[in-house]
């Protein structure tokens, strides 16, 4: 017997999601052909006609719970969901969680705000299911949709390989009502947020306090690009780049990178990490930026080592990096100058069998 359930998207509309079975097999092809043909029509490498037939979608219904959304009686949307997941996730796998696909959105109900109120929605379905969590995969190169589920909570677990075609690998962070106060979620950097690192940096030895001197002050927007053009790029390791959002206001508040990533020397460096805005300091945000970039190393990447370097009159800075599992190195004396001073670098680094013995 089929469930339903309602949900209001952003605009106030109000929408019907029912758990349908094998009789709506041609519907849910309908959605899927049209959202494929629109994509192939974008020039996006996604979904293709012709892996969606009507025997494949039936064969849907033999391990997936399938739903379709409703606006009146017109189907506006999708979703399938499943316990486990091997085929993406691999050795990450586990039948325990409940995991996303085939989210679609017909063209004429987009924008509305139905896929975040979607999203939510499998997410209380998943909990009330009992699954001990939920999980969802998402093409490495849309950079629109990974930023999408990033910013409703999302965390990077990993990458996987199909079809030759790279997909990160999310997995959503629960808090509890007290934790969400000061709860974070890392987005990719887009241009859009040098306004913030500008607003941020409210003096040149401010910025190179937090960003070191690779940069022009002011930041300039064609600065700013070039950079963002050469990170979080799927299957290169090169440099992964946030902005930290603030979940319960959705603020942007603060800003970090890790970069140098070696896998062959499993080692990386965390670079320009700042928590802007002042009214989020001393709430334990930046201790919470550093155990979520360096989890990211240690656990997705499976590095051996992160390090840092921060100026010794950074104090406050050193004594959150330590209360991570960092430990002070050595110092390079009088590393950076700075219109005429010259400022020593005090080098960090963690373990992974440090961070493990910490966090795990």
């Amino acid at each position: 017997m089929s469930r339903e359930w309602g949900i209001v998207a952003n605009q106030d509309q109000e929408f019907r999601i029912r758990h349908v079975q094998m009789e709506a097999s041609e519907m849910v092809l309908q959605i899927l052909m049209e959202a494929a043909l629109w994509m192939e029509a974008q020039g996006i490498d996604q979904w293709k006609p012709q892996q969606f037939t009507l025997e494949g979608v039936q064969s849907y219904f033999a391990y997936r719970e399938v739903f379709i959304i409703f606006a009146n009686q017109e189907p506006a949307a999708m979703f399938t969901l499943q316990k486990g997941d091997l085929e993406y996730w691999g050795n990450k796998n586990s039948d325990d969680y409940f995991y996303l696909h085939r989210l679609t959105v017909r063209e004429s109900y987009r924008k509305l705000g139905l896929g975040e109120a979607i999203v939510h929605f499998a997410i209380s379905y998943a909990d009330r299911e009992w699954g001990l969590g939920f999980r969802l995969d998402c093409q490495g190169n849309n950079m629109k949709l990974n930023r999408f589920y990033q910013k409703l909570g999302f965390r990077f677990m990993g990458t996987g390989i199909k079809n030759q075609k790279q997909y990160n690998l999310y997995q959503w962070k629960n808090y509890s009502q007290n934790e969400l106060q000061e709860a974070i979620d890392f987005v990719y950097s887009t241009k859009e947020d040098l306004q913030y690192l500008q607003q941020w940096s409210s003096s040149e030895r401010f910025q190179v306090q937090w960003a070191g001197g690779g940069w022009d002050y002011p930041i300039s927007q064609e600065t700013f690009n070039t950079y963002l053009s050469r990170v979080n790029i799927p299957g290169e390791l090169g440099e992964f780049v946030y902005t930290v959002v603030h979940r319960l206001t959705g603020k942007p508040i603060g800003y970090i990178s890790l970069g140098q990533i070696d896998p062959k020397q499993e080692t990386a460096r965390i670079r320009r990490v700042i928590l802007g805005e002042t009214e989020y300091r001393g709430r334990g945000i930046g201790k919470q930026m550093l155990e979520e970039i360096t989890r990211i190393g240690f656990e997705v990447l499976e590095l051996h080592r992160i390090s840092l370097g921060v100026f010794d009159f950074n104090t406050s800075a050193i004594r959150t990096y330590t209360s991570v599992g960092f430990k002070q190195e050595g110092i390079l004396r009088e590393a950076v100058p700075f219109h005429g001073e010259y400022w020593n670098l005090v080098e960090m680094a963690i373990l992974q069998h440090e961070w493990a013995k910490k966090y795990q």
